[in-house]
């Protein structure tokens, strides 16, 4: 099998020029939460479960928006609704990428005491078979309860999540593999007796091959069963990362163009 492996003297520059442009970010908010929860509206659920939601700049109810979901890792797990936000949603709050990407951002938070997908606890199985864990469950809730406003485009619903919320992201694509557009697991996992469902939605799967986190393994694992079945599928091994490549994944120069880019068929 081979492995798509990104050597960084090859891609050092884009990447710079990403991660000098989110530095630059950080540097206008102050690196402050509290800046970036003015984007992220309060939302919740009839049950009482709060989420943040950002709308497009210009939001018109009249229109159609693609949806993106995003999942933490577990260093964010709680019931604040403030640290979910740590990784990757400043990224989303950028004019340039809201102006190119109009699309409803979600960001649910997972209870300290669980997980979005059943892990064991050295985080090399997981087991699908099982029911949703009740963070799951409400994200769940949530996007049932959204695709069914009028400016949801139901075709265009992506999932993507870090860490734990790569487990989840797999997860999810594993019990609704008719359900999203497109997808992206970073440093996750994934039960491989559900590849044939998770083959159904294009995926990209990015992991750091010194991560002592969570094994790449994981990520080795999922790939070759993908290649196998000629699955829609990238997978991207960082050889100098280690676990916290998630701003690093989501900065690639094409990545919102990948992952908007897909409509579920």
């Amino acid at each position: 099998m081979s492995f798509t492996i990104i050597k960084f003297i090859q891609r050092k520059l884009v990447l710079l020029l990403s991660l000098m442009l989110l530095c630059m970010i950080f540097v206008n908010f102050g690196n402050s939460q509290d800046v970036i929860q003015d984007f992220y509206q309060v939302d919740s659920l009839e049950n009482g479960y709060k989420y943040r939601i950002m709308y497009p700049s210009n939001f018109d109810p009249n229109s159609s928006y693609p949806l993106l979901v995003f999942l933490h890792g577990a260093g964010e797990r709680g019931d604040n609704n403030i640290d979910q936000l740590k990784h990757i949603a400043a990224i989303f709050t950028q004019d340039s990428i809201r102006n190119k990407f109009p699309a409803i951002i979600v960001f649910p938070q997972c209870a300290k005491d669980d997980y979005w997908a059943s892990v064991d606890s050295l985080r090399r199985r997981v087991d699908s078979r099982q029911d949703p864990t009740k963070s799951m469950n409400q994200v769940i809730q949530i996007i049932d309860k959204l695709e069914k406003r009028s400016f949801i485009n139901t075709e265009r619903i992506h999932i993507a999540g870090l860490s734990m919320g790569g487990f989840g992201t797999f997860d999810l694509l594993a019990r609704f593999p008719q359900r999203f557009a497109s997808a992206i697991a970073i440093c996750g996992g994934a039960d491989l007796l559900n590849v044939g469902k998770i083959m159904q939605t294009p995926l990209r799967i990015y992991h750091g091959a010194l991560d002592k986190v969570v094994p790449v393994q994981n990520s080795r694992n999922i790939a070759t069963a993908l290649a196998k079945l000629k699955a829609n599928y990238e997978y991207i091994e960082y050889p100098d990362g280690t676990h916290d490549v998630w701003t690093r994944a989501m900065s690639e120069h094409d990545q919102l163009d990948w992952l908007f880019s897909y409509t579920r068929k």
